[in-house]
């Protein structure tokens, strides 16, 4: 399971993408890719470079990129001797 974040708000015919909102990778069909959302359950089908352009892979989010956002699960910090890397204001 490939989950992407909406990074540039889109309009279309079919309705708009809103930014930091989740969507579910359920198909790669050659150049076509379907994805759902992940709370309202919608299917969108994009070509591949609409996919490069509006979205990116939950993984490679940074701290820049998901300032704004809430976070309702708990978050552990794995790595408790890099604590120089990151001071508590950034959580």
């Amino acid at each position: 399971m490939e989950i992407l974040i909406c990074r540039v708000y889109k309009k279309d015919d079919e309705g708009k993408l809103n930014v930091n909102i989740r969507w579910e990778v359920v198909e790669v069909e050659g150049r076509h890719v379907t994805i759902q959302d992940i709370k309202s359950k919608e299917t969108r089908t994009f070509d591949e470079d609409t996919v490069d352009k509006h979205f990116r892979f939950a993984y490679c989010a940074t701290c820049h990129s998901r300032q704004g956002t809430t976070i309702r699960d708990n978050i552990t910090i794995r790595e408790w001797n890099k604590d120089y890397l990151v001071s508590k204001e950034w959580l």
